[in-house]
Order: C-alpha cells, then structure tokens, then sequence
C-alpha cells in the first residue's frame, strides 16, 4: 500500500493504479484509507504546524482556495469548509465528528496531493515520507 500511495503522490499515476489493482479489495477498503490520513496527517504539521496561530486559519484558507483552483475536477471535488476543517482539526482546532468517513477520506487525498506537490520533495524525501507515514498508520 505505501508504494501505491506513493506512486500516487508522484504522480504516476499508470504505476499507481497497476499497484492498486493488485492489492487485495478489502485490505484498500480498511487500511488505505488509514494511510492516507497518517501520512495527510504528517503533511499538514510539515507544512502548517509551526505557523503563528494567529496566521494559521488564513494560510489554510489561502492554501485550499490555491488547491481548488489548480484543476476542473479539484474546484468541483474539494468543499472548502470540509477541507479547512480538516487541516484545522490535525492541528487541533475543531471537529470533524459530523463529517461522513466518505468526504473525509475523498478530501484528505486531495489536501495530501496537493501539499505533497508544494513540498516538492525528491524520490528519496517522498520515499522517507512514506515510510513515516507507514509507521504511523502500523500504530493504529
């Protein structure tokens, strides 16, 4: 699972869902998504996590305006007050309780892609990213 996100996040996107099909339907289902939100999770505190607190709200705000306005599908798919919520809940402001498993996961994949393509980071920091977000997610 931890190549196919990362084929994800690389942006390989034939390598990525070749690598998904192959995984096994049920193991996606459980444990992807628990994936996804480490490694959502690390990628919010790398980028947002020693902002000024009083900044923060608005560089979030800034960010997920950037992010919808990249692509057709990313304006159409991400709700901006689930995906603020979201970055504002892992640096613990707020709940999510009241939002559905389903717009948390869909949405946590876009914010992820999309602070993943900010970082920038090489085949070697993506890798070692991955890797913590697997260790992360194996605690759960």
């Amino acid at each position: 699972m931890a190549a196919t996100l990362q084929a994800q996040l690389a942006g390989r996107t034939d390598d990525h869902l070749r690598l998904l099909r192959e995984l096994d339907k049920e193991s996606v289902q459980a444990d992807y998504p628990v994936l996804v939100a480490a490694a959502f999770f690390l990628a919010t505190n790398r980028r947002f996590g020693k902002c000024d607190p009083k900044t923060v709200k608005s560089q979030i705000i800034e960010f997920v305006a950037s992010l919808r306005g990249r692509t057709p599908e990313a304006t159409e798919k991400i709700d901006a007050h689930i995906a603020e919520r979201l970055l504002l809940a892992v640096l613990g402001e707020g709940s999510i309780a009241d939002i559905d498993d389903r717009a948390v996961y869909t949405t946590e994949l876009f914010l992820l892609a999309g602070l993943i393509a900010d970082a920038d980071l090489n085949d070697a920091e993506l890798a070692s990213f991955i890797t913590k977000a697997r260790a992360m997610a194996d605690e759960e």
